[in-house]
């Protein structure tokens, strides 16, 4: 009797000792698995962050050609496309649209304003008057800088601020300037932008196109 009870202690120690192994596998594989998934994540984020370095460069090229152009009173080497490129407007002035354009989860207006081709925080400028908004009926969806949805951009800050109406809104243009850009611009869809008489470039993106 006393060797059969020691034999079921024997099984018994034998089974929980089979069973820490089994859970022991399974914790190594969820690590191996949490290892390549995180591996996987950070190689996608980092193809993201280069993706958004390249367009950016070329944003700030091309809207570096264009402010050089309007300061020499011409077009930039045929960059520019729209009837409206070169003339003046006023804060105020119909531009466009509201629409969904280009990279863009739903209807908004891309409101981006840049200091010597640096994107900066629009708020404080229209806080003081500089500029108004580019829609007259709106809520913000997306605000400057680091956001919720910053992992659409590998992890960079948002360069603008999403301003979302009516589909169709008119889009105003937010001060008296000239304007740079009118076309289709890549990710922001159909856009818009205007040089200020002190240099400050307003970009408005994800209107309808036309």
């Amino acid at each position: 009797q006393q060797q059969r009870h020691l034999q079921d202690l024997h099984d018994q120690q034998s089974q929980q000792q089979q069973a820490l192994a089994d859970e022991q596998q399974q914790q190594s594989d969820l690590r191996d698995n949490a290892v390549a998934a995180q591996t996987a994540y950070e190689q996608k984020a980092a193809t993201a962050r280069a993706q958004e370095n390249r367009l950016e460069s070329q944003i700030e090229a091309e809207l570096s050609a264009l402010i050089a152009s309007r300061s020499r009173g011409g077009v930039s080497n045929g960059l520019s496309g729209g009837q409206n490129v070169g003339q003046r407007v006023t804060r105020g002035t119909i531009v466009g649209r509201e629409g969904s354009t280009g990279n863009s989860t739903g209807p908004h207006v891309h409101f981006e304003v840049r200091v010597n081709n640096t994107p900066v925080n629009p708020q404080p400028y229209v806080n003081s008057g500089t500029l108004s908004w580019p829609l007259a009926n709106f809520i913000i969806t997306q605000g400057f800088g680091a956001t919720a949805n910053s992992y659409m951009y590998g992890g960079a800050p948002h360069m603008g601020i999403d301003c979302s109406g009516p589909y169709g809104e008119a889009v105003l243009a937010p001060a008296d300037g000239t304007v740079i850009l009118h076309k289709w611009y890549g990710d922001y869809g159909y856009a818009w932008a205007e040089q200020l008489d002190n240099g400050l470039v307003i970009l408005l993106g994800h209107m309808i196109g036309g």
